[in-house]
């Protein structure tokens, strides 16, 4: 059926590596893209989901032309019948072709939301219609990207797709930090978009929201598509499932198999976290957190939901006593909580660009507090060449959150916090991340909480879950 429609964007024997430097100075490709072919036409929503790493934000990169100086790319990409050069880019980019990129890094850090999602082309009053679609209040509009909260910063920047009337909408990872409700949201605007003729191709690890939206799936591992099947075979189920890499991938989501094994809790657990009646705003805007009183135990996971927005990053913050609350206290082992040394509270950040020192290489990073064995590394699915001599910028959000993982893991670290740590992962690696973490909980009696918008996921993880919005 596809084929009767008009090609959008067409690839060609695309691959596409990076030029990098070993430690005696001798040049080497780091290969990425392999000799890759994909159609998308006019109305399709196509979703890539695969592994980390694989090569699934490379290709958006290499089709609006984003590629860093030492990339290597060879093969064509076609746009509406004309070769995707530097010229129709120029021409394209922005009005017909859009992006909604993975990192939030993106947002200009000295320039007002707004304006930022205007962008060139868009109107205020179009403006105003899309933050009302995605419960953003106007006064966003004044603020700059350091006052949002994640859900908040993801969802402006999906509404800068929506300034202009787009052929084509590149969407890499666009529901992370938001929750359930607003994701699913998220992808009815983009069904209906590609109802009126918008081809949308957005790369995901949300294979299950992705499923129930998307025409067709496409599935990326090292660097290749080994697997294209329509949306409907994976609502079947697993036995429509022809690929075993494919099924793999079905079978490792919280909702089906996951893991089946949990280690069991200490018997006699200690209170480790606490935190009473704790109340925080910044400066003097409206509250964010009001008389929240939690309790976290010694080999105990608990997860905390609740809407976007509503300051479950802001909590993490004040728990690991990175802000100071406002009113109430925060206890460790009934106590204040430690300001010098190894801090015992470790935080796993929902977004790792963020976490590292982009002037350090991965190596020196990783050791700051300390350095693991090869076998904890082996465990993590994070092999030495990804991360010896590189840097951060030259990993994917993957392998960088895998990575960020790795460094909680210190054998003083007591209590972790997990911040949507798995949505940059794809769901094998994402299980196996999660066992480790839980076996390292058990075994050493850390306390862990975890903060998601994937309430499968909370079901699986935790002993207790608890709803900030009930709390707050």
């Amino acid at each position: 059926m596809n084929e009767n429609r008009e090609t959008i964007l067409e690839i060609r024997d695309l691959s596409v590596g990076f030029r990098m430097y070993d430690r005696g100075l001798k040049q080497y490709e780091l290969n990425i893209i392999r000799k890759m072919d994909l159609k998308l036409h006019r109305g399709e929503f196509l979703a890539i989901v695969g592994a980390s790493g694989s090569g699934k934000s490379v290709l958006a990169h290499a089709a609006l032309g984003l590629l860093p100086d030492n990339a290597v790319q060879k093969g064509e990409m076609i746009y509406c019948g004309e070769k995707l050069d530097r010229k129709l880019r120029k021409k394209i980019v922005g009005r017909e072709m859009i992006m909604i990129p993975q990192s939030l890094t993106y947002l200009d850090p000295l320039m007002k939301m707004g304006r930022q999602v205007r962008g060139l082309h868009g109107t205020k009053e179009r403006q105003k219609e899309v933050f009302e679609k995605y419960d953003l209040k106007q006064s966003v509009s004044e603020m700059y990207p350091f006052q949002l909260s994640g859900g908040m910063a993801r969802r402006t920047l999906i509404a800068t797709a929506l300034m202009t009337e787009a052929k084509l909408i590149l969407a890499d990872e666009p529901t992370p930090g938001l929750s359930g409700e607003l994701a699913q949201e998220t992808m009815q605007q983009f069904k209906g978009l590609s109802q009126s003729g918008c081809a949308i191709l957005m790369i995901t690890h949300d294979i299950e929201l992705a499923v129930n939206y998307a025409d067709t799936v496409a599935v990326f591992r090292d660097g290749e598509i080994v697997d294209v099947c329509d949306a409907s075979a994976f609502r079947e189920g697993a036995k429509t499932l022809t690929h075993p890499y494919t099924r793999a991938l079905w079978e490792a989501l919280p909702q089906n198999h996951f893991f089946e094994t949990i280690p069991a809790k200490p018997t006699e657990p200690k209170v480790l976290l606490e935190c009473r009646g704790v109340s925080f705003r910044y400066g003097r805007g409206d509250w964010i957190l009001k008389h929240v009183n939690l309790q976290c135990m010694q080999g105990e996971v608990v997860g905390l939901v609740g809407p976007s927005g509503y300051g479950k990053s802001t909590l993490a913050r004040v728990l690991a006593g990175y802000e100071a609350a406002d009113e109430g206290e925060v206890l460790w082992k009934g106590g204040a909580l430690p300001k010098k040394g190894y801090h015992p509270i470790q935080m796993i950040y929902q977004h790792p660009e963020k976490a590292l020192n982009p002037r350090w290489k991965l190596k020196q990073s990783l050791c700051e507090g300390w350095e693991p064995d090869d076998a904890l590394l082996e465990r993590l699915c994070i092999k030495k060449e990804l991360w010896q001599e590189r840097w951060p910028n030259e990993l994917s959000g993957g392998e960088l959150q895998r990575f960020c993982v790795a460094r909680v893991l210190g054998p003083e670290t007591e209590f972790i916090i997990a911040d949507e740590m798995s949505t940059m992962l794809d769901a094998i690696t994402q299980m196996q991340i999660w066992q480790v973490l839980l076996e390292e909980v058990r075994k050493r009696g850390l306390g862990m909480l975890v903060i998601t918008h994937n309430m499968a996921l909370a079901k699986r993880l935790c002993d207790r879950i608890l709803d900030l919005s009930e709390m707050n």
